[in-house]
């Protein structure tokens, strides 16, 4: 009973350090705006859906101009 630990406990208090310990550092990215605009993934308000409309759209007008696609996308 001395080396007893209230394993249940845990798991709670670890979700809400992380909640607190990710809020802090996404905060720290944009105020210096360290995330790029190309950077979809775990950013509110972003998902794979506006980044695939993103491509599709720079791919259909790099077609349409007749140029390199890779040029468009990455610059």
């Amino acid at each position: 009973m001395s080396n007893y630990r209230c394993v249940p406990l845990l798991t709670p208090f670890s979700k809400i350090f992380e909640k607190l310990i990710y809020a802090r550092i996404y905060q720290h990215l944009v105020d210096n705006n360290i995330l790029i605009d190309k950077q979809y993934g775990f950013r509110i308000s972003s998902s794979i859906v506006k980044a695939a409309h993103k491509l599709h759209n720079a791919t259909l007008n790099a077609f349409n101009n007749k140029k390199l696609w890779y040029i468009l996308w990455f610059t």
